[in-house]
């Protein structure tokens, strides 16, 4: 399927990359269940997001983009040192195919704006309207059943947090609990 998540959440066509990966992990997980001998469901899948809600798209993308550079700049330097050790001086990505996929990966990463972060469904971020839409094409894409989502990213204020897990209970959760 091609699908493109708009930052606002409205559909897009594209081939999207983090939903196409997501979507063969996760087919991936229910053969290797099927292969123990139990079947997952969607119950069993999880998807990992880093969200913002607030009053308004813009509000909630200048709180995410604010938090999002504290957590790069700030909380990631260690991993990404650490990174830098195994790429460069183990032999964990010997494999040429491995080391260029990862290379590629943490390129594509680092070069994405956080528009383009919401629109490939790797971050919530937005109005409790748009947050649903996002939420309804990403489990539409993937089939999951769980929504894990991060929503104090790097040194966003305590109060812009609270209030989004407010906009969150009463104004996207009735739209989303039956996904």
């Amino acid at each position: 399927m091609r699908l493109r998540l708009h930052p606002l959440g409205c559909q897009k066509t594209f081939e999207n990359l983090d939903l196409d990966v997501a979507r063969k992990n996760i087919e991936l997980y229910k053969k290797e269940c099927r292969a123990n001998g139990w079947e997952a469901d969607s119950r069993h899948v999880l998807t990992g997001h880093q969200t913002v809600i607030a009053e308004t798209d813009a509000e909630a993308i200048a709180i995410m983009r604010k938090g999002l550079d504290y957590f790069h700049r700030v909380l990631m330097r260690p991993q990404r040192e650490t990174q830098t050790e195994v790429l460069t001086k183990t032999d964990y990505y010997r494999a040429t195919d491995s080391k260029q996929y990862f290379d590629k990966r943490l390129a594509t990463l680092r070069e994405r704006t956080l528009e383009e972060q919401i629109e490939a469904g790797t971050v919530l971020c937005g109005s409790p309207e748009s947050v649903v839409k996002q939420m309804k094409n990403i489990h539409k894409a993937l089939g999951h059943g769980v929504f894990n989502m991060t929503m104090k990213i790097g040194d966003m204020p305590d109060a812009a947090v609270t209030r989004g897990m407010e906009l969150f209970r009463d104004r996207v959760k009735p739209h989303v609990k039956d996904l």
